[in-house]
């Protein structure tokens, strides 16, 4: 808010203030409508950190098909990112945090950075300093999984079992978020699985760990362990069917939410990586047209201009268009303008016609 100035010829400073404002906010307005595309809507870049080249080269080396010259490009990305201390972080301008640093680090190996690569030595210490691999959170420790650095038995599973759990179960899948729940199935298929991949010891990552052992247990192992033993329980005393009636489940739900007029697995790219590697696992042929409409979802999120490969987390154009349909009929554009009316008619298009799992928490509030 402009504040009144007190001093002789503050009439005059507050008239002149406001006219750089409007100024300001036209030009603002104009550049906005700069970037509206020819169907109505506005699409920005989602930036993310550099984990997600991480995870598309573990996923690259895990199904045996390596694009070399996407996996440089995954790789110069990732350089340019590391911090001077060695490390990388999660988000622009951030400390190094060992999460980013190990799967960075693996990454780099596995597209053949030696250990004694002047960039890779900081990048060990800094990890051995913050504890090692042993302090890495669950989702690190799932990629190091598929590709043999980590035990599948020493990371907390994700029973596939969880698909059929009863509602009234305090933890079901309906009791998370869409975007967790997104998650969560594609990760149950695996972990039924649990598809490793061997890897040369030199792409490797043992220098990484503190203990002899190798032991990557955390204090919230004990609580997933009471969790699936409860399932078994539940499966013994007939409430839960079998591991393969809940897969069958699994694999219908998100055959269900990856189909026509989907564009992947909760439009978000970690629950759309694991989706190829679930569908895999199923036994979907990669040329086939289910494999085929989920890879094609996740490429969509690839950006490759001249100034550096990237991927982005998700698209969305739904919030942009919404967001700036907001700013500029605040800002005093009339809602009868026709570049408004244009987006508002692509945003209304958007309008999702059929019950979607939102449904299902509402039904339940509403019956009790």
């Amino acid at each position: 808010m402009l504040r009144p100035s007190l001093a002789p010829g503050g009439q005059s400073a507050i008239a002149n203030d406001l006219k750089l404002l409007n100024s300001a906010i036209r030009r603002a307005q104009a550049s906005l409508l700069s970037l509206q595309h020819p169907e109505g809507f506005w699409l920005g870049e989602l930036e993310a950190n550099s984990t997600l080249c991480c995870e598309y080269i573990v996923f690259m080396h895990w199904s045996g098909e390596i694009n070399c010259d996407l996996q440089n490009r995954c790789v110069r990305l990732l350089l340019a990112k590391q911090l001077a201390d060695g490390g990388w972080s999660i988000y622009q301008g951030g400390p190094a945090r060992i999460d980013p640093s190990v799967k960075a680090y693996f990454a780099l190996k596995l597209a053949g950075l030696n250990k004694r690569d002047p960039r890779m030595r900081p990048a060990a210490t800094l990890i051995r300093n913050f504890g090692g691999i042993e302090k890495t959170r669950y989702y690190t420790r799932f990629y190091l999984s598929v590709l043999g650095e980590v035990c599948w038995k020493d990371i907390p599973a994700i029973p596939v079992e969880l698909m059929l759990a009863p509602r009234w179960l305090p933890i079901n899948l309906y009791s998370v978020s869409a975007w967790t729940r997104a998650m969560l199935v594609p990760l149950a298929i695996i972990h039924h699985f649990k598809p490793t991949r061997n890897i040369p010891l030199e792409c490797g990552i043992s220098e990484l760990f503190t203990t002899p052992d190798h032991k990557v247990a955390s204090p919230g192992d004990e609580w997933f362990s009471r969790g699936t033993k409860l399932l078994r329980w539940l499966q013994g005393c007939g409430i839960l069917p079998s591991p393969e009636a809940a897969l069958a489940a699994a694999a219908q739900w998100i055959l269900a939410r990856t189909g026509e007029g989907c564009n992947g697995l909760g439009a978000i790219f970690p629950s759309m990586l694991q989706v190829l590697i679930a569908l895999r696992c199923l036994g979907y042929d990669t040329r086939g047209l289910v494999y085929r409409k989920a890879e094609v979802a996740l490429q969509n999120l690839f950006l490759n201009d001249s100034r550096e490969f990237r991927i982005q987390p998700c698209l969305s154009p739904v919030w942009d268009t919404a967001l700036s349909i907001i700013s500029l009929t605040e800002s005093g554009i009339e809602s009868r303008d026709p570049r408004i009316q244009k987006a508002a008619k692509w945003l209304a298009a958007q309008r999702v016609k059929i019950k979607g799992d939102w449904a299902v928490r509402r039904i339940l509030r509403v019956e009790f």
